[in-house]
């Protein structure tokens, strides 16, 4: 299928999306969907191919394509918002190693416990986006070769209302980091 639910308003691809998985899973075969919405591709995919310019870049699951990118296009490719990637000068990394982590990662401190390992940036917040169930929070990491553009949390949380705002942190741990090169856009090994 080429992109059969392109031209579907937001409501209608919704309820489209899920019909459409309930009957690939009735009929059992296998389908091959194109589509250029990500949302779709994780949403229906049991294996997506991410591709960049005829190259397949990564092959998984919709989880393994989200949490486990091999390079920076999938990284900043899927998700909506992208992966943050910073060039943080850790001098525990090899030098210019790209630190990449989900918006949903990147949270106050006072979320984590004490006993918690932490990795944490200052965060300057330049805006806020209400969008309903989310917000998204745009903003600067203090020393940070790269901005970071993107940081989610749910509407109900009060903290990143205010811009100017310094105190969110980011959690580094093996789960929600990826270490990335950046000459090669690649994951790092180990």
């Amino acid at each position: 299928m080429d992109e059969p639910l392109a031209n579907l308003d937001a409501k209608l691809r919704n309820t489209a999306r899920d019909d459409l998985k309930r009957f690939q899973r009735q009929i059992q075969t296998t389908t091959v969907y194109v589509t250029h919405d990500q949302v779709e591709a994780m949403g229906l995919g049991d294996r997506i191919v991410v591709m960049e310019r005829g190259k397949v870049r990564q092959i998984g699951t919709p989880q393994e394509v989200y949490e486990d990118p091999v390079d920076t296009f999938v990284a900043t490719f899927v998700g909506q918002p992208p992966m943050n990637l910073l060039d943080t000068g850790d001098p525990a990394l090899p030098p210019r190693t790209l630190t990449g982590f989900r918006p949903e990662h990147f949270l106050p401190k006072s979320v984590f416990g004490t006993a918690e390992e932490l990795r944490t940036f200052r965060f300057a917040v330049r805006r806020v986006e209400y969008l309903g169930s989310d917000r998204y929070v745009y903003g600067s990491v203090a020393g940070a070769a790269r901005r970071c553009d993107h940081h989610r949390e749910a509407a109900g949380d009060h903290r990143a209302r205010h811009p100017g705002r310094r105190d969110p942190r980011v959690r580094r741990a093996p789960a929600c980091a990826a270490l990335l090169r950046p000459e090669t856009g690649l994951r790092r090994k180990g």
